[in-house]
């Protein structure tokens, strides 16, 4: 009988990169949904990383964060985490429009005139590499 390896979801915020990417989180989120902060700097972003009980340290990572129609990168915060059969689901409130499962900005349904934040929920595979599901109820495109 094999020995499955231990790991635990944490997330933390941050405000954009520090340094190199081998210097902040870039490191862990190379195969992540999102591999970095993306443009800009500022607003406060999720960076969720699944952690080896073990040793503590980093296994992977993806950062998830809003968008602006800039482009740039907007607020994101964490509300809850849970496990879908093996799937993490990440709930959360964006600043301005979430983002889909192809990490394109949702489109604002302008018929709610709902004001921020905005509910939003996000379904990613166990190795946080891909979106499976992407909700926003104010929002519409590819979920």
């Amino acid at each position: 009988m094999g020995c499955q390896k231990r790991a635990s979801l944490r997330h933390i915020t941050c405000t954009g990169s520090q340094g190199t990417p081998e210097q902040d989180f870039r490191r862990f989120a190379k195969k992540g949904w999102l591999k970095s902060y993306g443009q800009g700097g500022g607003p406060a972003i999720v960076v969720l990383a699944r952690i080896d009980l073990a040793t503590g340290d980093p296994q992977v990572a993806t950062y998830i964060s809003a968008v602006l129609s800039s482009g740039k990168s907007n607020a994101c915060s964490l509300k809850a985490l849970s496990i879908k059969g093996e799937n993490v689901v990440v709930d959360a409130e964006t600043r301005f429009s979430p983002r889909g499962i192809n990490r394109e900005a949702l489109v604002y349904n302008e018929t709610k005139k709902a004001p921020a934040p905005f509910e939003y929920t996000l379904e990613l595979t166990p190795d946080l590499s891909k979106a499976v599901r992407a909700t926003a109820p104010d929002f519409e495109g590819l979920r």
